[in-house]
């Protein structure tokens, strides 16, 4: 049997002489029924305690993409019933309702990134008794009197002639207030990159169903700190050029009205973004060959970067004398002519959304094959000569007699001097000795040398 509070009248009272002394307010129904033909005395009480005042304090502590988790204030019922529904106009077509025996639920199976309204109501159990008392042929005076207790007092002295029957009720609080809840927007959000500076990263995705904004991380060495809160779906990340590992998170949040708010994480890792390349460094040259007029360019290649870009000139050339690309850190160009600097320039690029995106060129480096030096020992003197360098601002002239430890002799602008003395050591017939000469082109407060890949020998038997 169910007893809803505004469907039946309402008495409070104490249980009397034959029920068991309670603290508690109850719910009591009399009925008094007299039969003159049978003569049977009844009457019910229902025993419980209940508490009809409207549930508050109804919030939401958890969520994830199908569920929603709500708590309420304990209002020590036997237990509690929830609805919910996409439609807080129409509570008839509440899309669910379940039992709780605590004052907490979680609700599972719903979509994500959905909001929910809830409402909750206390239930209590009430055990009606009722109590069946036989007189044997009373009397018209006894008559009179049991139907005067009946009135006055519903309550009978436990004989033997007394039945005893009982039956549970569910007494229903009132409906508490609604609240809206938020189950989690989708995870695995496909998020793509943009652009990118040196020190920044732009990137976007699709809008996420239900999301209210998304929140911004960034993570480094297990370190995850807010960035910023956006509520388009793209952002632009700065401070990634520090060369630590950063990842970023981009987080789909949906929020309620009374603040909660739930998010779902993805993560960019560090290795999948991809900055603009800074500036090539380190470029030179490290073999020449002579005959094919070709030599191997060397410079540093940066993490991320899927190649770069070459462009040669001559020293006074305006315009590139050949152009080149490379995925390596290296690059064979030709037209490189004996005793002549040239000028290169390279800078490098990477790939993000399907294109190409280049850093700043570099600055002009002058390259060059060796200086080819012609030795012979003139008494006690080492003779070294060499022809002009194209462009060359000055030489410098190093010597060793061992070939490991090298001293510098002299800078020149001339393409020809003699060695009496490497160190403190005189040059002396009969020793082998080793020389190379390095071009020198200056150029804005900045030197450049030719290559020096080897040194020459001269025997002096």
């Amino acid at each position: 049997m169910r007893l809803n509070v505004f469907e039946h009248c309402r008495y409070d009272y104490l249980i009397g002489e034959r029920g068991k002394p309670v603290n508690k307010k109850i719910m009591g129904f009399g009925v008094v029924l007299a039969s003159t033909l049978t003569m049977v005395f009844n009457y019910s009480t229902a025993i419980g305690a209940t508490n009809d005042k409207k549930i508050a304090e109804i919030r939401q502590i958890d969520a994830d993409e199908d569920m929603f988790e709500v708590t309420w204030e304990d209002m020590d019922a036997d237990s509690y019933e929830i609805q919910y529904t996409a439609n807080k106009l129409d509570w008839e077509k509440a899309v669910g309702s379940t039992i709780s025996e605590t004052n907490k639920v979680s609700v599972y199976n719903r979509i994500p990134g959905m909001t929910y309204y809830v409402r909750v109501r206390a239930r209590y159990k009430i055990i009606e008794e009722e109590d069946k008392r036989v007189i044997p042929n009373p009397s018209n005076d006894e008559k009179d009197t049991l139907k005067e207790q009946t009135t006055m007092n519903p309550t009978t002295g436990d004989d033997n002639n007394t039945e005893h029957s009982s039956e549970e009720m569910i007494f229903e609080g009132e409906w508490s207030d609604y609240i809206d809840v938020v189950t989690t927007p989708k995870k695995n959000v496909t998020i793509i990159q943009t652009s990118a500076t040196t020190d920044s990263a732009s990137f976007k995705w699709d809008p996420v169903v239900g999301a209210t904004y998304y929140n911004i991380y960034k993570k480094s060495s297990g370190d995850t700190r807010f960035y910023k809160k956006v509520t388009s779906n793209n952002v632009t990340v700065t401070g990634l050029g520090t060369g630590k590992k950063i990842d970023v998170v981009v987080a789909p949040v949906r929020t309620n009205k009374a603040g909660f708010a739930t998010e779902c994480y993805n993560v960019i890792v560090s290795s999948k973004i991809k900055l603009q390349p800074a500036k090539i460094k380190n470029i030179s040259i490290t073999s020449y060959d002579a005959k094919k007029k070709k030599a191997t360019l060397t410079f540093s290649k940066q993490e991320g970067t899927k190649g770069a870009q070459i462009q040669l000139y001559k020293c006074d050339g305006k315009k590139p004398i050949w152009k080149g690309t490379t995925s390596s850190s290296s690059k064979v160009i030709p037209k490189i002519k004996d005793n002549q600097f040239y000028r290169v320039k390279m800078r490098a690029y990477t790939i993000i959304a399907g294109k190409k995106k280049y850093g700043a060129w570099s600055d002009y480096v002058y390259i060059g094959n060796q200086v080819t030096v012609n030795l012979k020992m003139v008494f006690n003197k080492i003779d070294v000569k060499w022809n002009s360098y194209g462009d060359a601002t000055d030489y410098v002239v190093y010597a060793s007699d061992d070939n490991v430890e090298y001293k510098k002799i002299k800078t020149l602008k001339s393409t020809k001097c003699k060695i009496s003395k490497i160190g403190s050591k005189k040059v002396k017939s009969g020793n082998n000795y080793y020389v190379y000469v390095v071009a020198r082109k200056k150029d804005k407060n900045k030197k450049y040398c030719s290559m020096v890949r080897n040194a020459f020998f001269l025997s002096a038997k």
